[in-house]
């Protein structure tokens, strides 16, 4: 079984240089597609994305109703073994997409199925 996974498109920032143990973009969108394939019918992914949006208080805090522009980004969130994010990035930047990327950093996931697991997400605002 794969060690990293879950694959819901995501529109993902690239925020800078990598540090050494981060994933480069490229490995992100792999490692998403590989991990839906090993997601026991969406089950975690579900939960994951739940936790990811809550109330929708990220999407209420980063882009208020209201706005004159729209967004289109993607999100990648690798979770480590403790339910903990060890990495979030959002293509492309944006004012919005930096501080979902930001907020997404906080959440705590449940335990995923293994370790490094990416849970991709496509956002239209």
């Amino acid at each position: 079984m794969n060690k990293y996974c879950i694959g819901i498109t995501v529109a993902v920032l690239l925020s800078g240089t990598l540090l050494a143990d981060e994933l480069s973009l490229e490995e992100l969108r792999e490692r998403s597609r590989d991990c839906a394939l090993f997601d026991d019918e969406g089950s975690y992914s579900g939960d994951a994305l739940g936790i990811l949006w809550g109330d929708f208080d990220i999407v209420f805090d980063c882009a208020p109703p209201g706005r004159s522009e729209k967004q289109r980004f993607s999100i990648y969130v690798v979770i480590n073994e403790n339910g903990e994010v060890s990495q979030a990035t959002v293509v492309p930047e944006s004012e919005a997409a930096q501080c979902i990327e930001e907020k997404a950093r906080s959440r705590v996931f449940p335990k995923p199925p293994f370790a490094d697991y990416v849970l991709g997400v496509s956002v239209n605002l």
